[in-house]
């Protein structure tokens, strides 16, 4: 049980940076984003806080729609897949 707490205690520093990380991105699109991107933004947030867990998907393939047009390549369509990779602490 030392150990379990132990190992929670040295990945906390880790899960504030990666909110702290979110809460900006949120924050940034909500203040240059596109009335789309604002809305999507504006869902996400309300879906994690209401059920502690949301998707980005959506926001993230709106995102993606809006570089790759701004730099004028070619849309891409197709489910966004996530790369997770599990570590542990040791």
């Amino acid at each position: 049980m030392l150990i379990e707490r132990s190992r929670r205690q040295i990945s906390i520093p880790r899960l504030f940076e990666v909110a702290d990380d979110l809460e900006r991105a949120v924050a940034d699109i909500q203040l240059l984003g596109s009335p789309e991107l604002i809305r999507l933004a504006q869902v996400f947030s309300e879906e994690l806080a209401k059920k502690e867990e949301a998707s980005l998907d959506e926001l993230l393939a709106a995102i993606r729609k809006g570089l790759r047009e701004e730099l004028g390549e070619e849309p891409v369509s197709g489910r966004i897949i996530w790369l997770r990779i599990g570590r542990s602490s040791k």
